[in-house]
């Protein structure tokens, strides 16, 4: 066959019966075998500056139905892949490897295109020939093989060339580019081996080579016919062979320096937050600094430019730091069926909190702030919560509850509000609530000059206060105070002939109003303060503070507050800014920022309330207004204080002005 096959096939006359073992030996029909998504890659999920996550993409790409050794013939026409039979044909198998892995194909040429019938090439046909130097070389050849026909010669299979004889096989090979499995079968000379098949779009190339212009030569003693050829019309030389630079053994999936059938690539549509790099057959996804969504697009692209893709999402959410807690709850002493807020601030994201006490879980208690109301001895204890993300967990340290003997609650001595004052929209307007049956009598000033004393700029010059019982009807009013300023009841003195007011007033019990204005259009910083007189009756008792005002820039609503007694008192302290919508209330401020201090240490802080059940039922429970917005930036405390001084300080928590109301209830 190597040189007159076909004259070989015409004088072949005896028919042998044969059985094709194709079945038999699990050998596949031509299929396409170009690259396919064997599993859709999932989505993935990290943390930014996470750890890596590593792809094996051998599981998620392949070549169909392809699964043993693929060499690669690489011509001058192009690249084709062929799967070895290794199971139909071993022998001629392992003998054309040992001529692959041994170089003797490389730089040879394609030497025969010939056709059975017909203008058109049935085989293509190599393995035999170089060409140099204007001179045709044959290869050397090793021992031959003994014919292992099993498969047919079918289009696209990789078969082993003999002559008359049937086991002649050495080194040349031919592709079939037609159905040859009626022709060269063991019915006509008793069939040749198939020892391999193009995979991939590879028959493309075979197909461009067998309707190349074929030409005769004879050099030396060596005549060839049917030889494909680029250009006829030039002859014979080597530009214009179908030369065979090189037949590789390859792997089906890349891997590191070697060569494959498959690569592949990969891209990120946000690499700030998941890059992608590829190393053989492993994928790398490494999260960035940037939190966010990133659509991975991966290709599979075989040697002849097939491609398969499949892409997955990386969500990349921000790292969990571990909690920490920055203020454990504190010790109280408070009376027999009072109640008592303990509350922790921790950092961290995304924390969780488990009450403990005496370290055993308290069920359903899973908010920084543990209310107890009404309690008794058996709730006395040390009390801890803890706090877990992903990231760790840690314990606060604990806090002590007792029970004063006999005590009762402490009271609102002193309700204060200090922010800037002016006329309309710019009065300062401090609400106050009396609870009880009897009458109380309270001293009600309105300083802003003598507050110089206490080196605070920008004084309203002369204050003017007016008293409103329900916020719309007018008790009394005071420019300049006489007579009485106020410091008996616990204010500080007021100097002689300044230019502050001051109010005396026995009243009901109920809600009222302290606004003050600006003489004369005056504006500037004023202090509204309310006190218990003496005698205090018992039984009635201030039960609530309010202040609106407007913030500007870096401006402070400062709000004081006295209490007094034997033991501890929760307080509900809100600062509400976005909540007022629902009131129509133009230009709120966006995001207030909530402090608590006595003196000049801080003991409870508040941003953003976050929907709290127990602060929603701590409001309902002291007939606060309902903010219905859990996702509001508004800031609330419930806190359990010992008696003495505080303040609740109101600032912009992200610097922008606006309108924001200072709520302190008791509790």
């Amino acid at each position: 066959m190597q040189r007159n096959l076909t004259n070989l096939m015409r004088s072949m006359c005896r028919i042998v019966a044969y059985l094709v073992l194709a079945s038999a030996v699990g050998v596949r029909a031509q299929s396409d075998t170009s690259p396919t998504v064997t599993q859709q890659l999932a989505a993935q999920s990290a943390v930014t500056s996470g750890a890596p996550i590593s792809l094996d993409l051998r599981n998620f790409f392949g070549l169909p139905g392809v699964s043993d050794q693929v060499v690669r013939f690489s011509t001058t026409s192009g690249t084709i892949n062929v799967e070895m039979l290794r199971q139909a044909a071993p022998l001629h198998v392992a003998n054309f490897l040992n001529y692959v892995n041994s170089g003797t194909y490389a730089n040879t040429f394609i030497h025969r295109a010939a056709p059975f019938s017909g203008p058109n090439a049935a085989i293509v046909q190599g393995g035999g020939y170089r060409f140099v130097s204007s001179n045709v070389i044959p290869v050397t050849k090793n021992a031959p093989v003994v014919l292992e026909y099993n498969v047919p010669n079918s289009r696209g299979t990789l078969a082993a060339a003999r002559t008359s004889v049937l086991n002649s096989a050495t080194s040349e090979w031919y592709f079939n580019v037609a159905d040859n499995s009626t022709t060269l079968n063991q019915s006509n000379g008793g069939g040749y081996t198939v020892f391999g098949r193009i995979i991939g779009v590879g028959l493309n190339i075979l197909d461009a080579i067998s309707v190349l212009p074929r030409g005769s030569v004879t050099i030396s003693s060596i005549s060839l016919s049917d030889v494909p050829v680029r250009n006829l019309a030039v002859g014979f030389v080597a530009s214009n062979l179908v030369v065979v630079t090189n037949i590789t053994p390859v792997a089906i999936y890349p891997g590191q320096g070697s060569p494959s059938v498959l690569t592949f690539s990969a891209e990120s549509s946000n690499p700030g937050a998941a890059s992608v790099a590829i190393v053989g057959s492993t994928l790398t996804l490494t999260p960035g600094t940037t939190a966010g969504l990133a659509t991975v697009t991966v290709r599979a692209t075989d040697s002849n430019g097939s491609v398969a893709s499949s892409g997955f999402a990386a969500n990349i959410a921000v790292a969990a730091v571990a909690p920490l807690v920055v203020r454990s709850p504190t010790s109280q002493v408070v009376a027999n069926g009072g109640s008592i807020a303990f509350t922790v601030l921790a950092t961290g994201t995304s924390p969780t909190y488990q009450w403990r006490r005496d370290n055993q879980d308290l069920p359903g208690t899973n908010s920084p702030v543990l209310l107890l109301r009404g309690v008794t001895g058996a709730d006395a204890g040390i009390y801890t919560v803890a706090v877990t993300n992903p990231a760790g967990s840690v314990v606060s340290a604990g806090a002590t509850l007792t029970l004063a003997a006999g005590g009762t609650n402490s009271r609102l001595t002193n309700l204060s509000i200090r922010s800037f004052a002016g006329d309309g929209a710019q009065t300062l307007i401090a609400g106050f609530a009396i609870g009880g049956s009897a009458n109380s009598s309270l001293v009600i000033r309105g300083v802003g000059p003598t507050l110089s004393v206490f080196g605070v700029p920008n004084l309203l010059a002369d204050p003017k206060l007016d008293l409103f019982v329900n916020s719309n009807s007018l008790l009394s009013s005071s420019d300049n105070w006489s007579g009485n300023d106020g410091s008996a009841a616990g204010g500080f003195a007021l100097p002689v002939g300044s230019k502050d007011a001051v109010l005396t007033s026995t009243l009901a019990s109920g809600p009222y109003t302290a606004q003050v204005t600006g003489i004369g259009g005056g504006t500037g910083t004023a202090l509204v303060e309310v006190y218990e007189n003496a005698p205090v009756v018992a039984g009635n008792e201030l039960v609530n503070l309010s202040a609106r005002t407007q913030l500007v820039g870096s401006d402070v609503l400062i709000g004081g507050f006295t209490l007094t007694g034997g033991s501890s008192r929760t307080v509900l302290i809100r600062a509400i800014g976005p909540g007022l919508a629902p009131f129509n209330i133009q230009g709120t401020l966006t995001d207030p920022r909530l402090e608590i201090f006595r003196n000049a240490d801080k003991v409870g802080e508040n941003d953003d309330w976050a929907g709290s059940a127990v602060l929603r039922d701590a409001g309902a429970g002291v007939g606060a207004f309902v903010v219905a917005d859990g996702g509001s930036k508004d800031a609330m405390l419930l806190v359990t204080l010992a008696p003495g001084n505080y303040t609740a300080q109101v600032r912009s928590g992200n610097g922008t002005s606006g309108v924001v109301l200072l709520e302190v209830y008791t509790f």
